[in-house]
């Protein structure tokens, strides 16, 4: 029972006997290697536990069982029992050598635990062997912890020399016991027991049988006829331990591999040198040492080298059989030794053997694809499975995939400087339909991972994630990729692009997840959840998350979903879900749950919906028990939440179920679809339950069309227990607050009915957004320049200063301009009515600054993609724009093909003055043209290439559609 191969776990359990039961036998096995050699400090290792007894009669017996090369890093217990008696201990070898110092630790060969009186644990003919290093440790052969001594012990071999640490051979009801012969005086047993070192050397291969002539014949009878390795055992004076110590006139062994180590720092070719013992009574004159090495799938042969010499009995001698070139990754060692003195079988097989695994780190920069260092993300990642030594890179090779893999990576020896990058260089990922509710890249525990430039496509329908980091997986990076969950459609279960989660199956409720974990510069396509970051509700929160510059669309309920997460940042982020047909409602960031000190800035969350008939609610951002302290509170800064088009049911920009301490400052909410069929109810922010919260220099703006209500602020809860002001609030309906089951007409008589304490600095006028269509809500309005509260934040969403005195309210910072022009719209060509021909090109123009507009210049362009025609500039004279008017302006006539098209056009030199607003001089649209007709293909035709066509047929046809490729093109 080993478990060489895996470093992620903290816990090692030979085997564990709990509940009920009796005479239950647990002999002949071998416990080895239990943590790989870089064990921490923090890694427990129990060989056997009882945590039920036997009865008189009945009791459990473990018989013959050997254990070796323990390599846990924490406290090391051989056989404990917890308030279990009648446990019969005969013939184990418990070696416990770590050489590794491990300082203030415990080492135990049998430890009865509990202070209640146990009885029946017999303990004979056991050899106890503890020389593990570590300054300050604690090893004990026998502890007992019942007042009432619980045990018989006797005929065992005691060897308890650890170097720096405190040795006892016994310890019972908190008397010490150092030597043997206080351990007799204190329990009155271990009479016929001996204080010596059985072996005169530790082959570390399982190899232990005892070489210390006092052992022969030390055991009592007990009736265990063969030992472990199912030698007869002399049945009246057996030799205590695992295996009989036998004498051999010729018997050989390998006792030690020399080289390699079990852990080599990186590949490369080493020697393979071993050291032969000879066991026996005669002299060795000759041997045969064979083998092989294997790597898991190729075998290499070690060829047989003769030795020739004079070994003397108890002597050794080193061999060097050759070299072999290690790579990354695991391997197994395996020779033998044969023929001694060319008299055929050695008489005693049990030691010839020796088996080594050997873990080769990786360190530096390896490739992976067709020709590279590693074929594919299998073979890679278990090259892994070993540690590593340093920073690893791994490249994956350009166009080299797709690469149809799961990838799953647990605990792995990195740290903040040993690091493992994956660079995809644009190669997809893709996890196929054959497993259910699963991800394409599973952290588990995994800590300093990075994964980076990669398309990661999940391709089962019904459930499938791209991302799961989960059980401790810290400082993870997913960086500059694309996320593909565009092809999954269930609404019933739990999936999404990033989960950071604690519970896979169920990834919104409690569960210890990962802290430090980094997404940015990624696009994620789809999900049920776009991200989700879920911590532990008892403290254990997930930390020092960061969400930034993603793209984040198409989600079935929530974009970013946040539950118990404490000290992360949601930033800078676009937000939207414009093609989920199957969507009940939509939700842009969520935060539920404990945690604070967490800053939610400067995201973009565009609510347009594309289920235009039915209810579909939409929130933009939603807290629901997101407890913040006066100390730390959540803020939410700088976010942008809007709807310029599209979706009927209710929508609600910033919505409070419940909650404490959550500040609003500087967002700007704008609903403005002008659709007349809607029926929702409209909230611009509302409150439900919550206390300690702040809500100043935000701007509310709501226009949107419809029968439905329209809120700037909806509370209702009986108090309000906000602080609110400095706001704008724009509603060009007449129920502009609702407070408390009460309908309230305007922000006059809001300022009224609050006596005084709410709102009373804030305004309410039309914030004349500079050019929402593309999505860019800067207020022109002068009124509303300067006239928030100074709250200490430095820059606007898109990262312009703030003045640190007189703030402007929302998510903008602006200066309004006396000459200041823009494109609004384009009243020409539109939209829906498009057919191949002539047609001109017009444009609104609009003056967004105080002064008379009176000269201005208009350009533009349009392209397919492949043909770029610019317009003529036009000079535009008058008549005179006044301030927030428009005027339309031809930019000339242009022969459209069949196919997409943008239009672009700008402003320049309003009033023959710099436009200080650049940001709202430009207007770009793209048009589709239906296809009717013959077209040609080839250079000079109508389409370059076969591919430019193709792009064209996006637009649909409206009759019979011939393409003919020019001949001799290709």
């Amino acid at each position: 029972i080993y478990r060489r191969d895996r470093a992620e776990a903290s816990l090692f359990t030979g085997v564990f006997l709990t509940g009920s039961g009796v005479n239950t036998l647990i002999a002949f096995n071998k416990f080895h290697d239990d943590f790989i050699s870089t064990s921490s400090t923090g890694q427990t290792t129990t060989i056997i536990r009882h945590e039920v007894g036997g009865t008189l009669g009945n009791e459990h017996k473990v018989f013959n069982n050997l254990v070796y090369n323990i390599r846990g890093g924490g406290d090391n217990i051989g056989f404990s029992s917890l308030l279990a008696g009648h446990i019969k201990y005969y013939h184990n070898t418990l070696v416990f050598d770590n050489p590794v110092p491990s300082n203030l630790k415990i080492t135990r060969c049998i430890y009865n635990q509990g202070f209640l009186a146990v009885s029946g644990l017999d303990i004979k003919n056991n050899i106890f062997y503890i020389t593990r290093a570590g300054t300050n440790t604690l090893n004990t052969a026998l502890e007992f912890n019942s007042t009432t001594f619980p045990a018989t012990p006797n005929h065992n071999i005691f060897y308890i020399n650890g170097p720096g640490g405190y040795n006892r051979i016994g310890l019972w009801n908190n008397n010490n016991a150092p030597t043997l012969s206080d351990w007799q005086l204190l329990s009155g047993f271990d009479q016929s027991s001996l204080n010596i070192n059985p072996f005169s050397i530790i082959t570390g291969s399982g190899n232990h049988a005892p070489s210390n002539a006092s052992v022969k014949g030390a055991g009592t009878a007990l009736g265990i006829t063969t030992d472990i390795h199912g030698a007869s055992r002399n049945l009246l004076t057996p030799d205590p331990g695992a295996i009989e110590m036998n004498a051999f006139a010729i018997d050989a062994g390998i006792s030690l591999m020399k080289n390699p180590v079990s852990v080599l720092p990186q590949p490369g070719i080493e020697n393979i040198e071993v050291q032969i013992y000879n066991f026996g009574s005669t002299v060795i004159n000759s041997a045969t040492v064979s083998g092989f090495i294997t790597n898991g799938s190729i075998i290499f042969p070690v060829a047989p080298f003769s030795y020739s010499g004079i070994l003397q009995p108890s002597d050794t001698v080193n061999l060097n059989l050759g070299t072999y070139n290690f790579t990354a990754g695991s391997h197994k060692i395996v020779l033998w030794i044969s023929n001694p003195n060319n008299s055929g079988a050695d008489s005693n097989p049990y030691n010839d053997t020796l088996k080594m695994d050997v873990c080769v780190n990786l360190n530096g920069t390896y490739s992976i694809g067709l020709g590279g260092d590693f074929l594919n993300f299998t073979a890679a990642i278990n090259s892994l499975s070993c540690g590593i030594s340093g920073p690893v890179t791994f490249n994956v090779i350009p166009n080299s995939g797709p690469y149809k893999e799961k990838i799953y990576l647990s605990n792995i020896n990195t740290n903040s400087i040993n690091k493992i990058t994956f660079n995809g260089n644009g190669n997809t990922l893709i996890k196929d339909s054959t497993i259910f509710n699963d991800a394409v890249i599973v952290l588990d525990g995994a800590d300093y991972i990075t994964f980076n430039d990669f398309v990661i496509k999940n391709q089962d329908i019904n459930a499938g994630s791209g991302v799961i980091m989960t059980r401790e997986a810290d400082n993870n990076t997913i960086n500059n990729c694309t996320i593909d969950l565009s092809g999954v459609y269930s609404s019933t279960s739990s999936f999404g692009g990033v989960m950071i989660s604690g519970n896979i199956l169920s990834p919104e409720t409690n569960g210890i997840s990962g802290n430090g974990n980094t997404i940015s510069n990624t696009t994620i396509d789809g999900g049920q959840y776009g991200v989700i970051l879920s911590g532990y509700s008892s403290g254990s929160h997930a930390f020092s998350i960061a969400v930034i510059n993603c793209n984040i669309k198409n989600y079935l309920r929530y974009g970013v979903y946040l539950i118990n997460v404490s000290n992360s940042t949601i930033s800078k982020n676009v937000i939207s879900s414009p093609s989920r047909m199957n969507s009940t409602f939509n939700v842009g960031i969520y935060a539920g749950g404990n945690g604070s000190n967490n800053l939610i800035e400067s995201n973009r969350i565009d609510l347009k919906s594309p289920k235009l008939f039915g209810v579909f609610g939409s929130i933009g951002i939603q807290q629901n028990s997101f407890n913040g302290t006066t100390g730390a509170p959540n803020l939410f800064v700088n976010n942008l939440i809007f709807n310029y088009s599209g979706g009927y049911g209710d929508q609600t920009g910033i919505r409070i179920n419940s909650g404490m301490h959550s500040h609003f400052l500087h967002n700007t909410v704008a609903f403005l679809d002008p659709n007349p069929g809607q029926i929702g109810l409209t909230r611009g922010f509302e409150n439900f339950h919550g206390m300690g919260m702040v809500f100043k220099n935000n701007v509310i703006s709501v226009s949107r069309g419809g029968t439905g209500l329209k809120y700037c602020l909806y509370n209702t809860d009986t108090n309000f227990p906000i602080q609110s002001d400095h706001n704008v609030l724009y509603n060009t309906s007449s129920n502009f607050i609702f407070h408390n089951s009460t309908s309230i007409n305007s922000l006059t008589q809001w300022k009224t009915v609050n006596s005084g304490f709410y709102d009373q600095s804030s305004v309410s006028l039309n914030p004349f957004f500079s050019n929402p269509s593309l999505g860019i809500f800067a207020l022109t309005n002068p009124v509303a320049n300067n006239i928030g509260a100074p709250l200490m934040v430095a820059t606007d969403i898109v990262g312009v200063n703030r003045s640190a005195t007189t703030p402007d309210p929302g998510a903008y910072e602006f200066n309004y301009a006396t000459d200041d022009a823009g494109i609004s719209g384009f009243t020409n060509p539109l939209q829906g009515n498009l057919y191949p021909g002539q047609d001109s090109v017009k444009v609104t123009l609009f003056n967004y600054g105080v002064n008379n507009l009176n000269t201005v210049t208009v350009s533009g362009y349009i392209t397919n993609g492949t043909i770029i025609h610019h317009f003529t500039p036009v000079n535009y004279s008058g008549p005179t724009v006044t301030y927030n008017m428009g005027v339309t302006v031809n930019l000339g006539a242009f022969n459209f093909a069949a196919g997409p098209y943008t239009i672009v056009a700008w402003t320049s030199n309003p009033n023959n003055l710099t436009d200080v607003n650049a940001f709202n001089d430009t207007l770009k649209v793209t048009v589709c043209l239906n296809f009717s007709g013959t077209y040609s293909i080839g250079a000079g035709g109508d389409f370059s290439t076969i591919q430019s066509a193709i792009n064209a047929l996006e637009c649909g046809v409206s009759g019979p559609v011939v393409f003919e490729i020019m001949p001799g093109s290709g």
